[in-house]
């Protein structure tokens, strides 16, 4: 298991906030915008809040981080921030966590 202590990096500024998400975080974040993604292309509808929300608790599951809510929040504005910055769809599939903007 990774320290948290060794794993937290400043990954970007968005809206003048600067975000510090340890490498889990990354991780689910990362699971989300390509899981939204594809669901989204397959089905051509934006998820619901339900759906979001399912695609979360999968990628925590996935990454094995158990969320607190201050956790949850930062990375649903994260996946929020990533999606509004994307010039595509296709753009948030299969990027590496070192894609983060």
């Amino acid at each position: 298991m990774r320290s948290e202590a060794s794993t937290v990096t400043k990954s970007s500024k968005t809206i003048g906030r600067t975000w510090f998400l340890i490498q889990a975080e990354k991780d689910v974040v990362e699971q989300m915008l390509s899981s939204l993604a594809i669901s989204s292309l397959q089905t051509r509808v934006a998820p619901s809040y339900e759906q979001v929300m399912h695609h979360f608790g999968l990628a925590c599951e996935r990454a094995g981080l158990v969320a607190t809510e201050e956790v949850a929040v930062r990375i649903l504005k994260r996946v929020s921030s990533e999606i509004h910055e994307a010039q595509s769809v296709l753009e948030l599939i299969g990027r590496g966590p070192d894609l983060l903007h």
